[in-house]
């Protein structure tokens, strides 16, 4: 699953950097395109499912390195001041 999941990012990642440099450059990764229309409608597509593709390899590459104990688990509890039980109040 990690291998699957790095090679989307991989994939990914280099289809953005390919959608920019057919536009223009990062400035221009917005801006309307010029071409055929199946390279056009192509990469207006690549433009939204980039984020998911993202998202999903990222996410799967996290489990699975917290299923593999890669990632601190976070179980120690931030130092604090200790606390007495006393409420202050003097009878």
């Amino acid at each position: 699953m990690a291998a699957g999941a790095a090679a989307l990012l991989v994939l990914s990642l280099s289809g953005v950097a390919l959608v920019a440099r057919r536009a223009g450059g990062w400035r221009h990764w917005f801006a309307p395109l010029r071409g055929p229309l199946a390279g056009r409608l192509h990469a207006e597509i690549a433009r939204i499912a980039v984020i998911g593709f993202v998202l999903s390899s990222t996410t799967a590459l996290w489990m699975t390195a917290s299923t593999f104990d890669l990632l601190p688990d976070g179980a120690g509890a931030p130092a604090g001041r200790a606390v007495s039980g006393q409420t202050g109040a003097r009878r």
